[in-house]
């Protein structure tokens, strides 16, 4: 049967929000995983001044296999 247009239009309008609230979401995911990175790299550098956690000496003998392929 026939609809009226506000019908057609109402439902066009919901699909064009519900595209673009999907949109939003995903911005907001990649936004909160960009923020966790920026906050990772901040702490890395805020302990750069922070001398009670760093080692004087580093033993990188154990880090690389020497000698072997």
């Amino acid at each position: 049967m026939f609809e009226p247009q506000v019908v057609n239009t109402l439902r066009s309008k919901r699909d064009e929000i519900e595209k673009a609230i999907a949109g939003y979401e995903k911005g907001l995911e990649q936004a909160r995983l960009d923020l966790a990175h920026v906050n990772a790299t901040l702490t890395i550098f805020e302990r750069v001044n922070d001398t009670r956690d760093v080692k004087a000496y580093m033993d990188t003998g154990r880090l690389f296999r020497t000698g072997r392929s």
